[in-house]
This record gives structure tokens, sequence and C-alpha cells, in this order.
């Protein structure tokens, strides 16, 4: 980056040939500001002070999911700060909930094999085993499961 800049080549596109990039799908355009004016700053800066949110409505929910001592505390330990980074006001609660959306946590290496969730139930897996799945993370991807959860945020409101 500073060998473009110092080159005069200020456009973020000058570092997509030497980066290594990941298409991560969202809904829609809502979560995005282009802001190319002080005055487009002061606008953004006063919708989020006056807590104007880009997905209004009711708050999305999502369970973490896993058999006793597995973990699910230390998971929420380090996930809750990664969507605080990406913006977004977190409350986690430390007692059950009915939630439609769960994300489980199987930790095969302390002998929690078996999964308390359905075939194709949980909305992503947090694991340290080889299992199949579309939203796979290992243990230690706290921030990747934050941006997965974070782009379906609008599933997350469905409860």
């Amino acid at each position: 980056m500073l060998d473009l800049i110092g080159g005069g080549r200020h456009r973020i596109a000058a570092i997509f040939g030497r980066a290594s990039l990941a298409e991560v799908p969202f809904p829609d355009g809502s979560l995005f500001r282009n802001i190319n004016t002080m005055s487009d700053f002061e606008a953004t800066r006063r919708e989020s002070s006056a807590g104007q949110s880009a997905f209004p409505g009711q708050p999305a929910l999502v369970a973490i999911a896993g058999k006793s001592h597995a973990g699910i505390t230390a998971l929420m330990d380090v996930v809750v700060p990664e969507l605080v980074k990406l913006g977004l006001r977190v409350v986690a609660e430390d007692h059950e909930r009915t939630a439609a959306r769960r994300v489980e946590l199987l930790r095969a290496g302390a002998g929690r094999a078996e999964s308390l969730c359905g075939l194709g139930e949980p909305m992503a897996l947090v694991t340290d085993a080889e299992l199949a799945h579309e939203y796979s993370f290992g243990l230690g991807d706290a921030a990747g499961l934050a941006r997965s959860l974070a782009v379906r945020l609008g599933s997350l409101r469905e409860y």
C-alpha cells in the first residue's frame, strides 16, 4: 500500500493485483456508505450518532449451541468483540433462548463428536473436526464467523 501511495496511485483498485481477495456476499448495499466529501462524512456520522440502523426492526438473534463444557462462553468471548469491530451492537445473554438460527460449536478434540443440531440445521459450524458444512469455521476463526453472521443479519431477524 505504501509503495502504491508513494507512487501516486490512490485508488483501492490498484491493490487488487497484489492482494489476496475473498468475495463476501452481502444481502444489499445498505451496510456501506460512499463518503467522498466532508458533508457525506458528517451526514453519516449524524445518522450513526442518532442510532439509525441500516437494518431497522427487531434485533438479530442467534444461538450458540454446544454440549456442556464445549467452550460456548469462550467462543462468545472472542466472537462478540469481532461483531463489535464490524460496527454491530451486541447483547450476549448467558441463558437458554429459543432461536430459529443456531451456530453449533462441536469440539471433537474434547470428546464431543456428536452434533446437537439436525442435519443442515445449524447456520454455521465451529469445529475442530473435518465435517462438511457450507459455513464451517475453525475454532480460532472468530473473525470469519462474525463476518458470516454480519452478512446474514436479515435472516437472523426471522424468529
